[in-house]
């Protein structure tokens, strides 16, 4: 049975004397949020580039200054075989310069697939010095063979099979590479030193609209935050179009400031710098009375009718459970209906009438109940009165058409007060936004009857 909270009447309307008690109780209730208006001044390092400009000359004396850091060093692709004695390996170089495959004269010589190493590239130096002077001499090609050299390893025999000669980019193919190159370290440059230029500006007192005008920085402006960063009753926030990041930095920022001060300089995403400068702090206060008395009486009835049914529904739930009152005529007194449901612990089970209006924490109390026992679920602004008329426990290795076997509770669950009170917790603490001393309920009601 589902009963309508706002249904009740009440015996009593607020009075004026009424109205200022409660408000009184609930002070905080109408407490306005701390709102600030603030300033973010931001120097990009795109803006720090497009007032850098560098030259061909510039970029021309780099060049020639480390004109070998450009240059890309030989480089040889080369297959090896590696035989145990110095008789094998001239066996294999014998038979690779008569045009048997490097690797196919490896293994037939040694009888052994290891012996031969795939294709590597190579650059001067980062071979074994044995192999690596005659690998790299003047006038070595493609296709030669060389060998053997003994190494710890055993003889080898090298097979040069491409070359890559040494390669020095012209200035004009890697001018604007070398440029790239100029403008970061200049960019970074502008960047270490506005950090101390903009901090000693703003710690001695200039007006920070000058300072951001000086360096032509971009500014923003943030009107009547609260310290969490949205309008205050909204979850809606300007700062969401930011870096995420720098959202929570410049806000964490704003945050530390008093009225018209000036924050240092924040480092920012992207390489980017700012500062913050709080225009305006709106402190929190707590709301007039005549300014929320509609709020106040409101917020009473609510809470008046919400209490006055569930009273009414506990009245009710003792008499079904004592055995003065039937369920037909406990549904007859609220005047409502009452509704067949299914509920399960089974999370695909999906029963729309149960769904409308039985709350997961709802359902699991009455998955605990005891058979015809009525139970009072506070959900919302409704109050369920609720009976479990049965159990049934699905027989799993049965066939789907198979009837489930009906099992019956006669013992009374022991968590099933326990999970009313918390659900009573959770329904009013959503009203008051109060904190339960569960130590002090501990010692005042330890008793499982109370």
């Amino acid at each position: 049975v589902v009963i309508d909270n706002s249904a009740a009447k009440l015996e009593t309307p607020a009075n004026e004397e009424t109205l200022m008690r409660y408000y009184k109780s609930f002070q905080e209730r109408y407490r306005t949020a701390e709102k600030r208006s603030f300033t973010v001044a931001t120097l990009t390092k795109d803006k720090i580039k497009n007032d850098i400009v560098i030259s061909d000359d510039e970029a021309l004396a780099l060049y020639e200054q480390q004109k070998e850091s450009y240059t890309t060093p030989a480089q040889h692709d080369i297959a090896q075989a590696i035989a145990e004695n110095e008789g094998d390996a001239l066996k294999i170089i014998d038979a690779a310069k008569k045009g048997t495959p490097l690797s196919t004269a490896a293994k037939k010589v040694t009888g052994d697939d290891t012996s031969f190493v795939e294709t590597q590239s190579y650059t001067k130096g980062t071979l074994p010095k044995e192999l690596d002077e005659d690998a790299f001499a003047n006038g070595v090609k493609k296709g030669d063979i060389l060998g053997p050299y003994e190494t710890a390893l055993g003889w080898h025999t090298l097979k040069i099979v491409d070359v890559t000669p040494e390669n020095t980019p012209s200035f004009t193919e890697i001018k604007d590479t070398i440029k790239s190159e100029i403008l970061e370290e200049e960019i970074w440059q502008t960047l270490d030193s506005t950090i101390s230029e903009l901090e000693d500006r703003i710690f001695s007192g200039e007006d920070p609209t000058i300072v951001a005008k000086d360096y032509k920085m971009e500014t923003a402006s943030y009107k009547n935050l609260t310290r969490n960063g949205v309008y205050e009753g909204s979850q809606d926030s300007p700062l969401k179009d930011l870096n995420s990041e720098d959202a929570l930095n410049i806000l964490k920022t704003a945050n530390t400031l008093s009225q018209g001060e000036t924050s240092s300089v924040i480092e920012l995403s992207n390489s980017s710098l700012g500062f913050v400068v709080m225009d305006s702090v709106e402190p929190s206060i707590i709301k007039p009375y005549e300014d929320v008395k509609k709020t106040v009486e409101e917020q009473w009835t609510k809470e008046q009718k919400d209490s006055a049914t569930f009273l009414k529904a506990k009245k009710l739930s003792d008499q079904i459970n004592d055995g003065s009152l039937s369920w037909k005529e406990a549904a007859k007194a609220v005047k409502s209906k009452s509704v067949s449901a299914k509920i399960s612990r089974d999370p695909s089970f999906n029963d729309e009438k149960a769904e409308k209006d039985i709350s997961t924490q709802a359902r699991g109390l009455l998955l605990a109940s005891d058979l015809g026992k009525a139970q009072i679920l506070p959900v919302g602004d409704k109050t369920i009165l609720a009976l479990v008329k049965s159990s049934n426990l699905l027989n799993k290795k049965a066939d789907k058409d198979t009837a489930p076997t009906k099992i019956t509770q006669t013992s009374e669950t022991q968590n099933v007060q326990q999970e009313a009170i918390a659900l009573l917790y959770g329904s009013l603490q959503q009203k008051y936004n109060y904190h339960i001393n569960e130590k002090l309920l501990t010692f005042l009601y330890n008793q499982p009857k109370q």
